[in-house]
């Protein structure tokens, strides 16, 4: 059994002209048990969508740029922060979170997991699995109100901001 992969050699997940993922897990390096990791590119004015792990802690690892790391935990508690080259952060497993590119150029993180075959749900893609009366029910709306509402149940992974992040001061402050 090889003990060795070269991230080059696995073919992106994603890769769009927002962002690339490169994702080794269990199915492309099978000597993993209880780890795994991507490799995340996000463009200049993109974001990663908001996503959660239901089966994983994550500890993300910036290589080069600056991001904004946005973590929801319960009800309206969550956290906020910048991170740049040679910083970390930790999300727990089931926590909804994103990541917004605010500097200028790429960001680039290595995102590790504790799970060798990480579940990854983005929130397009659920709400895509919704029909119109659940998602009427969920946000007080009728059913025609949710008609031809564009969706898919697969999640867009990447996004491009329509303006640069409004970051909050709050964001650079010790976490």
């Amino acid at each position: 059994m090889s003990h060795k992969l070269t991230l080059a050699d696995i073919p992106p997940q994603i890769s769009n002209s927002f962002g690339t993922k490169i994702a080794a897990t269990k199915s492309v390096f099978p000597i993993l048990r209880g780890l795994s990791l991507y490799r995340l590119v996000i463009h200049e004015g993109c974001f990663r969508e908001p996503h959660w792990h239901a089966n994983a802690d994550e500890v993300g690892y910036c290589v080069r740029g600056e991001a904004v790391v946005t973590i929801f935990a319960s009800g309206n508690v969550h956290a906020q922060f910048t991170i740049s080259g040679g910083e970390m952060f930790f999300v727990p497993s089931g926590a909804l979170h994103a990541i917004e590119n605010t500097g200028s150029g790429d960001v680039e993180m290595v995102i590790t997991f504790s799970h060798e075959q990480v579940e990854d749900f983005g929130l397009s893609g659920f709400v895509g699995c919704l029909s119109e009366a659940v998602m009427g029910n969920t946000w007080g709306l009728s059913e025609t109100e949710l008609t031809g509402l564009r969706r898919s149940p697969k999640s867009i992974e990447f996004g491009k901001t329509s303006s640069p992040a409004d970051i909050p001061e709050s964001a650079s402050y010790p976490n």
